[in-house]
């Protein structure tokens, strides 16, 4: 018996500022804590999942648990706005500690080239200062999985060096044949994101890695990076991922 279905998994990830109790800007892995490849963003990631109620409560769980541990080191979180300005030196620090790592240079579906933007402020010709986002990134999935059953002989000896042939146990394979997020299927839901949620949550700062239409392919299929993530993005995290499986679950089915 074979069963086949499509299985659509969708995971979050969030880029937090940290604050000391001098409403400092703190770097995240100077106190242990998990962060971004640019350094300066605290960063939370929650496995994926194939229901809003599992992919929002495994998100907001793993979120706690690292807001817990920012209070342990009398840090906390500010999700409030989303974005920050940084001095050119702080800046220049941070670039420092990131070494030889490169800053994702993600895809955009209307082709803008994130290199020719840029987030310094200037003024009078000398940078007075670095803004910087925080991001919700939401990782989708979608592939055909088949379930089906193996039956395996047992044999045993008879104790005359022959081996007779007993019951036969049944075990359930499984495996993924291939996505469906083909690559007219992610521009759909990046376009649909961009129209109907990133529209209502953007930040109008004119930062970079805000603009529509960014996003990364992956291996298990493709991540959305153009949403910030401050406190208006969290209250309203659950409206957000259910528009998200809605478009993923309509899409994937077209093509079944």
């Amino acid at each position: 018996m074979i069963t086949k279905r499509i299985v659509n998994k969708i995971g979050l990830e969030c880029e937090v500022l940290i604050r000391n109790n001098k409403d400092e800007l703190v770097i995240p892995n100077d106190y242990g804590l998990a962060h971004d490849d640019f350094p300066i963003l605290g960063e939370v990631r929650s496995l994926p999942y194939e229901t809003v109620q599992d992919t929002v409560f495994e998100f907001w769980k793993d979120y706690y648990a690292y807001n817990l541990h920012t209070k342990y080191n009398k840090l906390f979180l500010d999700i409030q706005d989303g974005w920050d300005v940084i001095s050119p030196e702080y800046y220049s620090k941070i670039l420092k500690k990131m070494g030889n790592k490169e800053i994702s240079q993600a895809k955009n579906i209307y082709k803008t080239d994130i290199l020719k933007l840029t987030d310094a402020i200037v003024e009078d010709g000398k940078i007075k200062g670095h803004k910087i986002s925080c991001g919700l990134h939401i990782h989708f999935s979608s592939y055909i999985n088949i379930q089906y059953k193996v039956d395996v002989p047992h044999y045993y000896s008879n104790g005359n060096n022959l081996f007779v042939k007993g019951d036969t146990n049944s075990f359930m394979e499984e495996e993924n044949l291939y996505s469906l997020l083909t690559p007219n299927v992610i521009k759909s839901i990046i376009k649909g994101i961009d129209t109907d949620i990133l529209s209502k949550y953007n930040i109008n700062e004119n930062l970079k890695y805000r603009y529509p239409g960014f996003y990364e392919l992956k291996s298990y299929g493709f991540e959305y990076r153009s949403l910030p993530f401050n406190r208006l993005v969290f209250d309203n995290l659950v409206s957000i991922v259910e528009y998200c499986f809605d478009k993923l679950n309509k899409l994937s089915k077209l093509l079944v």
